[in-house]
């Protein structure tokens, strides 16, 4: 389950700008990945695929454990006998919008080498695309990941700086497991932490304003452009859930509904898409 997260209160931003808070994670619970993108990228047949983790039946057969994952595997899931050829499998994760936060930015991976394998190093790969082959035009980060025993689970959390790419909307990281991993490796949760959410003024849009910010009980929009035919404006909460839609005017738009805390206001006809931050009090 993936969730896009910002801070649910301007009173902690303001009191712990220094402690991390969690903006996007993955879960796996769905068991569903069809927004990420998978690619076995050597052709062999075995890619990245999200179900449980493996353990070994009695007879030496593959069976579920408990945890819901995201695994890449060198063997034969029904048998556990080991595949033929290199592994190049790339798990590319869905677009993520960084341009709201500032500070330390982190990656936290929580993962862990498949039974009976060893300690291996899953690649990392971060950029604005989502093409491996532009993504790995770049530096990996090589997570050595530890296991020192053969069975159980063994999952452990690492981390990747992601603060170079704080303020870019659109940003992907990629999973990459390579040929030296002998059995395979489960990534059992991701998720990116942020310090600091940028101030309101820092993330004001240049062709839309609003009038008060603070906003007491009305959405009120100065706007520097006159193409604003069908412009709609939606409006998310601190959860990254649509509270509010309606159609683009400098009339007032009613949010005195809203509890207090911080928005983002979204505006956009389809030619011109700008974000602003307000604060309901």
């Amino acid at each position: 389950m993936k969730k896009q997260l910002l801070l649910a209160a301007f009173a902690l931003v303001s009191a712990t700008a220094s402690a991390q808070f969690t903006i996007w994670e993955e879960t796996f619970n769905n068991s569903t990945v069809s927004d990420w993108s998978l690619q076995d990228l050597d052709g062999n047949g075995s890619n990245w695929i999200s179900r449980k983790n493996i353990q070994m039946g009695g007879n030496g057969e593959v069976i579920d454990g408990t945890k819901s994952i995201l695994g890449s595997y060198h063997i034969n899931l029904t048998n556990g006998s080991p595949l033929s050829g290199d592994e190049n499998n790339w798990a590319v994760s869905p677009v993520i919008d960084l341009s709201f936060y500032t500070g330390s930015i982190k990656l936290i991976i929580n993962a862990q080498t498949a039974i009976y394998d060893g300690t291996r190093d899953l690649l990392v790969y971060v950029g604005t695309s989502a093409d491996p082959m532009v993504l790995q035009t770049g530096t990996p980060t090589a997570l050595s990941l530890v296991r020192t025993t053969n069975d159980g689970e063994f999952f452990h959390d690492y981390e990747v700086d992601l603060s170079q790419f704080a303020g870019q909307t659109e940003v992907h990281f990629a999973l990459v497991m390579n040929a030296l991993v002998s059995v395979g490796i489960e990534v059992d949760q991701v998720r990116i932490t942020a310090t600091d959410l940028l101030g309101v003024a820092e993330v004001s849009a240049t062709k839309f304003a609003l009038k008060q910010n603070p906003v007491s009980d009305n959405l009120e929009f100065v706007s520097g452009t006159n193409d604003m035919t069908n412009a709609t404006v939606y409006v998310y909460n601190a959860s990254g859930i649509l509270v509010k839609e309606a159609r683009f005017s400098t009339d007032a738009i009613a949010v005195s509904h809203l509890q207090a805390g911080i928005y983002f206001a979204v505006v956009g006809n389809g030619n011109v898409t700008e974000k602003i931050k307000f604060i309901k009090k």
